[in-house]
């Protein structure tokens, strides 16, 4: 049995959807395409074609060997071509479906040399974004990015831009990234958990000198939340009293790495921090640059203060992590 001619068989049956179209197409008796296609399949020793009451449909192993053989056909027509005349002279029309995108960046720079080779044949392009149809637009090729839709037609892979080759890369560092293991599990939740232990003891450590405690003047003055630890403890001891709630918190947090009901009350103590210096931002006097056009344009002490927005929205997540794994169910 001819096995190209085989495989030309079974693609025109895949293509017209029945022995009796294909037949016509091949000029050949419809008994001619039964045979083939029973021959090959008895060959192959697996069913390619199931009939059903909609027609013909391939089995998955028919829809494979359908990608293969039209790969081998092609293949088979490009040996052929390039046998006969490799360098043979193009003449006639040629019609170009493309983009105006494609046609620009990788069609027109090339089309003076391309013409020049070949005189006597003349190019009609078709730009347009759409999706076209070929054959009723009469176009001869057809070029687009990206995977094609399902289709009878033959296409074929000619190049990649740079943007489809920085899609391949990034792809490639998602799959090693994911094989790594390195994202897995609750990475995030502790590195998470541990900045936040660092940050409260270094913001802790500062509040105990004298220099913090006049740098945090017009946080504590301008803050809705925080305005009263200076009538009440004064300006050393309001920067005392934050620098213990801060190690308090801290070190709940780190106890939180075994125990998430003391993770929970160092997230409160946390979040409870952070909307304190947070809603200073509003009330900050001289917190957005004039010059600049006033609001969003940020200066003064709002540059500073927008970081606890970030340290916040960690509380928060903290929280919200550890009360899930202490509550039933």
């Amino acid at each position: 049995m001819d096995r190209l001619g085989a495989m030309e068989t079974f693609v025109r049956v895949m293509e017209t959807g029945s022995f009796s179209a294909a037949a016509k197409h091949l000029n050949v008796g419809q008994s001619a395409v039964s045979k083939s296609i029973a021959q090959l399949e008895e060959r192959l020793g697996v069913r390619l074609l199931m009939s059903s009451t909609h027609g013909l449909r391939p089995t998955e192993a028919g829809q494979t060997y359908d990608v293969r053989a039209r790969r081998t056909i092609e293949e088979a027509e490009e040996a052929e071509l390039a046998a006969r005349d490799a360098g043979a002279r193009l003449t006639g029309r040629l019609r170009v479906s493309a983009s105006a995108t494609v046609a620009g960046l990788y069609l027109v720079p090339r089309l003076a040399t391309f013409l020049a080779e070949h005189p006597k044949l003349t190019i009609e392009f078709v730009l347009d974004d759409r999706s076209v149809d070929l054959i009723e637009e009469g176009v001869d090729i057809g070029l687009r990015y990206g995977p094609l839709d399902a289709s009878s037609l033959i296409g074929r892979k000619v190049g990649t831009t740079p943007y489809q080759q920085r899609s391949a890369i990034m792809n490639a560092l998602v799959k090693i990234l994911a094989r790594s293991g390195l994202l897995t599990g609750d990475l995030d939740y502790h590195l998470l958990r541990a900045a936040m232990v660092v940050i409260f003891l270094f913001f802790g450590y500062q509040k105990w000198f004298a220099y913090e405690a006049e740098r945090l003047v017009p946080y504590i003055s301008n803050g809705p939340l925080i305005f009263w630890l200076y009538p009440v403890f004064g300006l050393r001891g309001a920067s005392w009293f934050l620098g213990v709630s801060e190690w308090t918190f801290g070190t709940l947090l780190f106890l939180g790495f075994w125990d998430k009901r003391a993770g929970i009350l160092g997230a409160l103590g946390s979040t409870a921090t952070f909307i304190g210096t947070v809603t200073i931002i509003p009330f900050m006097p001289d917190g957005w640059d004039q010059s600049a056009g006033g609001f969003p344009a940020m200066t003064g002490n709002v540059p500073f203060l927008m970081k606890d927005v970030v340290l916040l929205a960690v509380s928060l997540y903290l929280l919200k992590q550890d009360v899930a794994r202490v509550a039933p169910g």
